[in-house]
């Protein structure tokens, strides 16, 4: 049987919080559901036709962004909820050299084109939506990683937040 006192003695030897202040909250739930709720409506009102191919494009940007970001920050540190893995680590490389949340900028990217495909009222206020919820997942992940990385402060003071003209 583990030491129940294992956890704290690793997160202070490496100067990070203990597991229970990392535990996620229903707001944070909720926002991961309209994270998904948002793109799997705007998958099912997909038309792909010629006259959308550069919709049709901006998604295939969109997977091939959120797929680097992916591979840069590795099985290890993925997770879907804010609160990073206590046994995580900082991914500063790939995509995150220059935006500090690479797969939330992919699923814009993603859903921009899913939305002007065709272009629909409800879909630019879904967007709306979606760019708040991970406007305001970011900044509660960024509360927690600052917590766990020292030097995460400096590294968000380097680099944009979404897309280079947000935050």
């Amino acid at each position: 049987m583990p030491d129940p006192g294992s956890d704290r003695q690793r997160a202070a030897a490496t100067g990070r919080t203990g597991r229970s202040e990392l535990r996620p909250s229903g707001f944070d739930r909720g926002l991961v559901f309209v994270q998904f709720l948002v793109p799997t409506l705007l998958i099912f009102s997909l038309r792909i036709d010629r006259a959308n191919a550069a919709a049709l494009l901006i998604c295939i940007a969109g997977t091939l962004l959120h797929v680097a970001a992916l591979r840069s920050l590795g099985r290890r540190n993925l997770r879907v909820l804010p609160q990073p893995k206590t046994d995580g680590t900082l991914t500063v490389s790939g995509p995150y050299r220059i935006v500090r949340h690479p797969m939330y900028t992919a699923l814009l990217l993603f859903c921009s084109g899913l939305a002007v495909a065709p272009l629909a009222f409800w879909k630019v206020a879904a967007m709306l939506v979606l760019l708040g919820v991970l406007i305001v997942k970011a900044k509660r992940e960024e509360k927690f990683l600052s917590r766990c990385y020292p030097e995460y402060a400096a590294y968000a003071k380097s680099n944009w937040m979404l897309l280079p003209p947000i935050l």
